[in-house]
């Protein structure tokens, strides 16, 4: 159910949560925003780096919000009841914090900076399909600038 070495959601379980979370949504007229953060330095899947992600993520964002883990170094972010600003705020504080962060593996200190794609439901898309696929385009478009930033739809060329 959970990964091991990092404790966010496995990707499918992520997507399955997200989907019912989307539906919720749907129903009782809420809204949320994704958030998807990939490092912009690889570590080979470091679990020590991932971990230490893992946990400024958890004392960044709520309790209730929810962390899932797409791939060896891009997390994504569920933020309940965030329209976009709040979820542009978070991300940065998120973003700073990974930057400002001295990691540790065995010996080694690294820095490590962030890429940040953020949408909200329903305003860039009512679906989760929909969803996902614009987080990911937008994480991209952070990456070509350059990473270490944050992305939002009307960024966008």
């Amino acid at each position: 159910m959970f990964s091991p070495a990092t404790q966010p959601l496995e990707r499918g379980l992520y997507h399955y949560i997200l989907e019912l979370e989307t539906r919720r949504a749907v129903r009782y007229a809420h809204f949320f925003s994704l958030c998807h953060i990939s490092l912009d330095q690889d570590y080979d899947g470091d679990h020590t780096i991932l971990s230490t992600v893992t946990d400024i993520l958890r004392e960044t964002i709520r309790e209730t919000d929810i962390i899932g883990l797409l791939n060896e170094r891009t997390f994504s972010v569920l933020l309940h009841d965030a329209e976009i600003q709040n979820a542009y705020m978070v991300a940065e504080r998120i973003r700073n914090r990974i930057a400002d962060h001295n990691f540790v593996s065995g010996n080694n200190y690294y820095r490590t900076t962030a890429s940040i794609g953020i949408v909200c439901f329903p305003t860039h898309g009512n679906d989760t399909t929909t969803l996902l696929l614009r987080a990911g385009e937008l994480l991209t478009a952070a990456q070509c600038q350059g990473g270490n930033t944050t992305t939002v739809p009307d960024q966008q060329p």
